[in-house]
């Protein structure tokens, strides 16, 4: 089992009963604080617009697509 953080692995550990050694840290490739937030613009601000081309059956789940 592989976790992105140590708290991560806590999580998974308390949720599947593993102990710690067997749940190895690997965290992300990418280093957060080199990154910076981009400003905020009208278009961030404006209501979001989802749209959905396809089949309107069950296993498509779009209730799940609305809540989320």
């Amino acid at each position: 089992m592989v976790a992105v953080s140590e708290a991560v692995r806590d999580e998974v550990c308390a949720f599947a009963d593993l102990p710690h050694d067997r749940v190895l840290v690997l965290p992300n490739g990418v280093d957060l604080a080199t990154l910076r937030p981009t400003p905020r613009t009208p278009a961030a601000d404006a209501p979001l617009i989802i749209g959905f081309v396809g089949t309107v059956v069950a296993w498509q789940n779009l209730p799940e697509l609305i809540a989320a």
